[in-house]
């Protein structure tokens, strides 16, 4: 039933049951007992003057319960509102339109100011959705506005690229650290792998950094002959380790360099092994 302010604001007169009891039991006389009064753009109806000395419709506010009724104020702000009608609210629920949706926040009594901050993190917050057959109840409008839109801060477009950025960068340090730990010696090999592989397509330079070790052996007089698998011809101190692939076999010494040392008797030191001792 829609009500004008001039109808509302009689809703508290009222007629005593018991004329010898003025003062006892009373019924309404123009709202239905047990009823639900929704006042919409509550500031027109109930504002904030006569603060001293409100009406009797707003006085008669503290007495509502005693006829079953409940009120529905709705305002932009309750500062807007007559006080004493925010003062006997027992449940104030205030909307807010956030860039990340709608928002509900609920306190139990009148929040003065419930854009503070500290009074939002006291209140119960959960997101709402306004029905749209509301809209069916807003017959005072004459045309309906476009939905405004709402700015999205920066820093939220810097935590979404943090979120990915991060465990990229993890995984890229991870990736280099892990190279830099392997062992430089499979490095090495993969290096010459490619290169003899570069040398069968074409390439006849000689590889650089050549150090020759081998040296004629001097015999000696009252030598004992070599049991060794491996030719005395190569000095072993200066081998640090041989590698052999596919199609090539390789010493290298203790300073990583290539040693010059034919494929047979590189092969031969990795499946016989070879002592390093010096010569005499």
């Amino acid at each position: 039933i829609k009500l004008s302010i001039a109808k509302l604001n009689t809703w508290a007169e009222r007629t005593p049951i018991d004329e010898t009891e003025p003062e006892g039991k009373q019924k309404l006389n123009n709202i239905t007992e047990g009823s639900l009064i929704v006042v919409d753009e509550a500031a027109y109806p109930w504002p904030a003057i006569d603060l001293k000395d409100p009406p009797e419709y707003i006085k008669y506010l503290s007495q509502h319960r005693k006829h079953g009724l409940d009120f529905l104020v709705i305002t932009q702000s309750p500062k807007f509102v007559h006080p004493f009608v925010l003062e006997n609210a027992d449940r104030h629920i205030h909307l807010s339109q956030e860039w990340s949706g709608n928002k509900q926040y609920e306190w139990s009594e009148y929040c003065a100011n419930p854009k503070l901050k500290t009074n939002r993190a006291n209140a119960v917050k959960k997101p709402y959705k306004l029905e749209k057959k509301a809209f069916e109840l807003y017959y005072s409008a004459s045309l309906h506005v476009e939905k405004p839109k709402r700015a999205i801060p920066k820093m939220v477009y810097a935590a979404i690229f943090l979120l990915f950025a991060v465990p990229a960068m993890a995984m890229i340090t991870y990736g280099r650290i892990t190279d830099r730990l392997a062992d430089p010696m499979q490095e090495i090999a993969s290096n010459e792998e490619e290169k003899t592989n570069k040398s069968k397509q074409g390439d006849d330079m000689p590889p650089g950094s050549v150090i020759p070790v081998s040296q004629p052996v001097i015999a000696l007089p009252n030598t004992k002959e070599s049991l060794s698998m491996l030719s005395d011809a190569v000095d072993w101190s200066q081998v640090a380790a041989c590698v052999s692939s596919k199609s090539n076999c390789i010493c290298y010494g203790h300073q990583a360099q290539r040693l010059n040392i034919v494929p047979d008797t590189c092969n031969a030191a990795i499946n016989y092994g070879w002592i390093a001792t010096n010569k005499l």
